[in-house]
């Protein structure tokens, strides 16, 4: 049985993190790229696909932390049995998640309703 004085939160800093932020970062630039792109063409081509891009990007991150977790699962399971302390998820694993989630709902909107902002946006700057 797993309790509070049995429980351990490891300590991940935000630097041990760096592949998940470099590709958050790289969600959140490639469509705002692409939409200065279709901007310059007055198109809207590119930017929904951004969208499509981010969207792959945060379901890899996802895939890699669902990865993570079942890597920690099995070695708790060690832990517990061999009668060591057992790691919960650390604070900063959670909060990368959110802001996974994050980026998730901004790519969806993105390559949902790309084409039609692009489209509003090409009308308000170029009349």
């Amino acid at each position: 049985m797993c309790d509070e004085e049995n429980l351990v939160m490891p300590p991940v800093r935000w630097r041990d993190l760096w592949p998940e932020i470099i590709g958050l970062l790289a969600a959140v630039l490639i469509p705002l790229l692409f939409l200065v792109f279709d901007l310059a063409e007055r198109r809207s081509d590119l930017f929904p696909r951004g969208g499509m891009i981010a969207l792959f990007i945060v379901v890899a991150l996802q895939f890699k932390a669902l990865s993570d977790l079942n890597r920690k699962h099995i070695n708790n399971a060690v832990r517990a049995k061999t009668g060591q302390k057992i790691q919960s998820i650390s604070v900063t694993r959670t909060d990368l998640g959110w802001l996974t989630l994050l980026v998730a709902i901004y790519a969806s909107a993105i390559s949902a309703f790309g084409d039609k902002f692009v489209n509003a946006l090409v009308k308000a700057l170029y009349l």
